[in-house]
């Protein structure tokens, strides 16, 4: 029987090939008829623009960083031996997921109109919840120094100019509004992508728990299980968890690499064009 170490390092050498791959996929630049760009001008006006492009970039960005530095904490760190800094990894191959599930999530549905309006409603999202939260940041330390809240006010202006975009970016292109305002949690692009029982999912929630470093959850994961000849619980249990993560960031690579391609069909199979101004 293969050892929990020889299966858990076979894992976690594939997450460098796999952000090598995620990396060519966010370097690329993408065709003028592809998917991507399609989508990213149909969010787009004269005067203003949504950057789908961009975010996506973005995300695939974090992922490549964040799998380069767990690569360099396991394998690099002490170059005399494999390095396991557990508490230090959960957090890095959650955000792993996090990022390249909503890639996936983003980009794959054939349905032009349901991409769109998922793009409207991750957008919406971070700007309720951003603006939100950084205004009670705001709000105490004004409370604290007395002065005037001018970063309130800057903050009031933003989050009204983004809505009125969203909103009438949706009115255009005639999507229902109740579900581009439908607040995105953080687990439904990979629990909707994945599927809640997926082995994915599953890992993303543990990850999560790990996360908050609770001592009695990091104790009871150093015992040995001995079914692995030994091995303590959180080497058997990364084995999962490094798997999860590669797979999410090489499902995106993958959809990210045919949705920058040359593009044959103006909508993709099984699509609709947005009805504008009807």
């Amino acid at each position: 029987m293969e050892s929990a170490e020889t299966s858990l390092i076979f894992q976690l050498r594939q997450w460098d090939d796999i952000r090598r791959e995620l990396e060519v996929a966010s370097n690329f630049s993408p065709d003028a008829s592809s998917q991507l760009v399609t989508d990213n001008s149909a969010l787009a006006t004269e005067t203003a623009s949504l950057a789908l492009t961009r975010y996506i970039y973005e995300r695939a960005y974090n992922a490549v960083r964040t799998l380069k530095k767990l690569h360099h904490l396991v394998f690099d760190f002490d170059p005399s031996q494999i390095h396991f800094d557990h508490t230090t990894m959960y957090p890095l191959m959650r955000s792993v997921i996090e990022d390249s599930s909503t890639i996936s999530w983003l980009l794959s549905p054939e349905d032009l109109t349901e991409r769109l309006t998922r793009t409207l409603r991750i957008f919406s999202t971070e700007n309720k919840y951003f603006i939100e939260n950084l205004k009670l940041l705001s709000e105490v330390n004004q409370a604290s120094s007395g002065g005037p809240d001018l970063l309130k006010n800057h903050l009031d202006e933003q989050k009204a100019e983004m809505e009125e975009l969203l909103i009438s970016t949706a009115v255009r292109l005639n999507l229902e509004l109740d579900q581009v305002l439908k607040i995105v949690p953080t687990r439904q692009p990979i629990k909707d992508h994945y599927g809640s029982t997926s082995t994915t999912f599953l890992a993303w929630k543990l990850l999560s728990d790990l996360s908050h470093f609770s001592f009695m959850t990091l104790r009871h994961m150093t015992k040995e299980v001995p079914d692995y000849a030994g091995a303590p619980l959180n080497r058997v249990t990364m084995i999962s968890l490094a798997a999860a993560v590669g797979r999410s960031a090489y499902d995106a690579s993958q959809i990210l690499t045919s949705t920058t391609a040359p593009s044959h069909q103006p909508t993709p199979k099984g699509g609709q064009q947005p009805n504008e101004g009807r």
